[in-house]
């Protein structure tokens, strides 16, 4: 981090436990940006699609290359869900 990333962070935690000790609602910092993860998953599922589309079976890595993609997909989508925050099963 840098020395002003450090500063942000920990005036936050500052700002957080004044607005605790207020009896105030905590506000979002710094948003929720889900888009984000939301395009990188779709394009790992086209990349995928593409892959699979001109990469045959039978070749040494296919299968390691589409649970890679697999992965990766899976990870995406948590990260949106983890991003979007809107319940409280997701926060």
């Amino acid at each position: 981090w840098t020395c002003r990333d450090d500063c942000q962070y920990e005036c936050m935690w500052v700002t957080v436990r004044l607005y605790l000790q207020g009896g105030h609602r905590v506000p979002q910092f710094h948003g929720k940006p889900p888009f984000a993860s939301l395009l990188n998953g779709l394009a790992s599922l086209a990349m995928l699609r593409r892959y699979r589309a001109a990469v045959p079976p039978a070749s040494p890595m296919y299968q390691t290359c589409v649970a890679f993609a697999g992965v990766s997909l899976n990870a995406w989508v948590w990260s949106t869900v983890f991003h979007t925050r809107d319940t409280a099963l997701t926060e």
